[in-house]
């Protein structure tokens, strides 16, 4: 998908992103309202983040850039679980940010 229709699916509200990257990458900066499912989590937690998805809802998978294949294997994945409506932002969280399209970091926990 390209980043305009990417940001399209997100200025409409109508996709679920799911950032494949380390955590400490998504806790640094990430699309805003999306989750982090690292594909190096145990098949057990991947389960546990997807299970209240929609297997129709659309779900826009990405990591950093067109090098990264966590979000290739993670589509695989999904679509492997009957998931319907699955689409990769090839170029990533690094397009988003050089087309300045709203982005979040994680808050530290306080201890």
């Amino acid at each position: 998908m390209s980043s305009k229709q990417v940001y399209q699916f997100y200025l409409e509200g109508r996709a679920v992103f799911l950032d494949t990257r380390y955590k400490e990458e998504f806790d640094t900066a990430h699309i805003k309202h999306s989750i982090n499912i690292s594909y190096n989590l145990s098949l057990d937690e991947i389960f546990s983040l997807v299970k209240n998805i929609a297997k129709d809802q659309i779900i826009v998978v990405y990591c950093a850039n067109s090098s990264c294949y966590s979000s290739r294997r993670m589509t695989g994945f999904l679509l492997s679980q009957d998931y319907k409506n699955v689409f990769i932002y090839l170029d990533g969280f690094d397009d988003w940010k050089v087309n300045n399209y709203p982005m979040a970091k994680t808050s530290p926990s306080r201890e």
